[in-house]
């Protein structure tokens, strides 16, 4: 899917990736953590096809990217879906049109494809509802919705749980295990809260001052649904 050969990224005199090596199969599901700095937003970016590297090589799906031309690489960008901390989300659509809007821009219209997405992210009935009548999980569902639209080979998270209270990070987690179960998609996952990678990714890449110190290999299990009142959940996690 994705590999890595001693990539590096400098913006002027910022080294702000250095010598980064690492290969990522179809399906699997990767963490990317580390400290504010450590360069995971540049790599998301390189993954992203928004940068190319200053030296080594990105290859994605058996193409060299440095090597594609405008087209290729936009026709590259189509099959990434995009999940941001922020939600991203267009407060004067409905939510609708929020997760319609990548189809419409490559000139599609498919209404039932849309609905189809919200009833599985469980949005339908706030279909008609805008970003600002959202809680911030509704929100990120939506967004979700959104990324799979365009049947995505890869779905980048940036920090995707980080704006979210425990339960609702906890929801969004187990809605993108249930997209890696009936999708066939490569999740990247970046984030700071070690404690949510661990409950969804298989493998995490550890980064530190602009390099890849290390893989660290996980094995997630599949987080089910708690009907445990909210007060007993305050009074269990207070008591540890």
């Amino acid at each position: 899917m994705y590999t890595l050969e001693h990539v590096s990224k400098v913006y002027e005199e910022t080294i702000a990736l250095q010598d980064i090596s690492f290969s990522v199969q179809q399906g699997e599901i990767v963490g990317v953590v580390g400290k504010s700095g450590s360069g995971k937003s540049t790599l998301l970016r390189l993954l992203n096809l928004l940068e190319t590297p200053t030296e080594g090589r990105l290859v994605l799906a058996d193409k060299d990217v440095t090597q594609l031309s405008k087209k290729e690489i936009q026709q590259q960008k189509q099959k990434i879906g995009m999940v941001f901390q922020q939600y991203n989300l267009l407060n004067n659509l409905t939510v609708k049109e929020n997760v319609a809007l990548p189809l419409k821009l490559i000139g599609v219209k498919d209404e039932e494809k849309v609905l189809e997405l919200l009833s599985f992210v469980g949005m339908a009935h706030k279909k008609d509802s805008y970003p600002a009548q959202l809680s911030g999980g509704e929100k990120q569902r939506v967004a979700l919705a959104r990324a799979l639209t365009r049947n995505p080979d890869v779905l980048l998270c940036d920090e995707a749980t980080s704006s979210l209270d425990e339960e609702n990070t906890d929801d969004v987690i187990r809605l993108l295990q249930q997209i890696h179960q009936e999708f066939p998609v490569t999740i990247f996952f970046v984030s700071h809260e070690l404690d949510t990678v661990k409950k969804l990714c298989e493998r995490v890449l550890v980064m530190e001052d602009s390099r890849l110190l290390g893989t660290v290999e996980n094995q997630p299990t599949l987080l089910e649904k708690s009907n445990q009142p909210y007060l007993e959940k305050v009074q269990r996690r207070l008591a540890k």
